[in-house]
């Protein structure tokens, strides 16, 4: 692999058409979030697996958060690493080997071999997520940033399709969780060479020059933005709110309200839809008015409240309004992506750095809720309360957008 570097191939880039940012920044995203549907959908096929390997709660919620583990010690580095590569060149290799270890998942004959496949998948999740920086900061003016944030939030429905497919495709396929992940994998692999055909680079001389004028290492750019943490802490606490409700929500539903794994999962596909869709609203609105810490303080309060009413309702119609409520809390996502970018005198690698501790506190999150559900579940032998406490994590999301500088609301 090698390092980046202004070649004149592709410096001739520059002469493109702007317009094709589009197609880069939408495949990349597209491809991207494919790869969420096999790690945000697990809690549809724990009760196939339970059945299979007779899993315990605790050994559920590792498996769950298996994913995201090795994310928390590799986020910051794979910034400053991959930071360094072709984003082109990262991002293939990646979706390929994204692609193969869905394949490997499926053939795992035991918990702890589907748990390692599991912590490499996530891996390789997060060994991208700096190309996908450096793609943006190549492509897309400073002042377009929020706008292509909210579209890429917006293919986020590709992750709400998934909860729509996934108890569709096991029932054509006779309820067998492997073929799924088999099926899955050959997706995979078809929109990676999607990618390997459309991705490309455009690096400019300004780009060029930025990229030249990074001094010393960018990982001291963590210390010179206290705001960063704030809203890190924010993500963490709604990341576990997300997790752990993904992962036990449905087993909860149909233990409790009878309520079957396919109506649960298109009120969570509703909820991915409406963050997807409101996140393109959000995304444009925050780019006129300005209100991200309006936007952030918000988003905690509605999947706090709207995840605790939803385990208490089992009426098809309410539950898709508060599945619906439940999905604007997720527009902040875009807002969110765009606070580094808009950080005085960053630089693109210092970019990619931040946005690596945006993403850890993401996975950290992702890895506590679900852990930590499993494990009151277990204790007190009573999901209802574990999915209670874990949803008013999201609350951590609400103290720090109102601890945020009043800056942040303004355009």
């Amino acid at each position: 692999m090698a390092k980046s570097s202004v070649s004149p191939a592709a410096q001739s880039l520059e002469l493109e058409a702007p317009s094709y940012r589009w197609v880069v920044m939408l495949t990349w995203t597209g491809v991207h979030t494919w790869g969420y549907i096999l790690l945000e959908t697990i809690g549809l096929f724990l009760p196939s697996m339970r059945e299979e390997m007779g899993l315990s709660p605790e050994q559920e919620g590792w498996l769950s958060a298996s994913a995201m583990i090795g994310n928390l010690a590799l986020a910051l580095p794979a910034g400053w690493l991959m930071s360094r590569f072709s984003p082109k060149a990262v991002s293939t290799i990646t979706f390929y080997a994204a692609a193969a270890l869905a394949v490997l998942q499926g053939m795992a004959p035991v918990y702890w071999i589907l748990l390692a496949w599991r912590f490499v998948f996530g891996v390789v999740m997060m060994v991208r997520e700096p190309a996908g920086t450096m793609l943006t900061k190549q492509w897309v003016p400073a002042r377009e940033i929020v706008i292509v944030n909210s579209l890429r939030s917006a293919l986020w429905g590709f992750v709400a399709v998934g909860f729509i497919a996934v108890p569709l495709i096991m029932q054509l396929l006779d309820d067998n969780w492997r073929m799924t992940f088999y099926a899955f994998g050959a997706s995979s692999f078809a929109l990676a060479v999607v990618w390997h055909v459309l991705g490309r680079e455009r690096r400019t001389e300004e780009y060029a020059s930025e990229m030249r004028s990074q001094t010393g290492t960018p990982i001291t750019s963590l210390f010179r933005y206290p705001e960063l943490w704030l809203v890190s802490v924010g993500m963490l606490g709604i990341s576990a709110t997300w997790t752990a409700f993904t992962t036990f929500w449905p087993s909860f539903m149909l233990d409790e309200h009878d309520i079957s794994l396919t109506l649960s999962a298109g009120v969570i596909s509703v909820s991915g839809m409406v963050a997807g869709a409101g996140g393109i609203a959000v995304g444009f609105a925050v780019s006129r008015v300005g209100r991200k810490k309006t936007v952030l303080w918000l988003s905690g309060l509605l999947a706090a409240g709207s995840s605790i009413l939803m385990l208490h309702v089992s009426a098809v119609g309410y539950l898709m309004v508060l599945g619906a409520l439940n999905g604007m809390a997720w527009t902040l996502f875009p807002v969110v992506m765009t606070i580094p970018f808009e950080l005085k005198n960053i630089k693109p690698r210092e970019i990619a750095v931040t946005m690596g501790l945006l993403t850890t506190a993401m996975w950290v999150g992702g890895v506590i809720g679900p852990v930590l559900a499993g494990y009151i579940q277990g204790v007190t032998d009573d999901l209802g309360l574990a999915l209670t406490v874990t949803s008013l994590c999201a609350l951590v999301m609400t103290a720090s957008g109102l601890l945020l500088p009043r800056r942040f609301d303004d355009k």
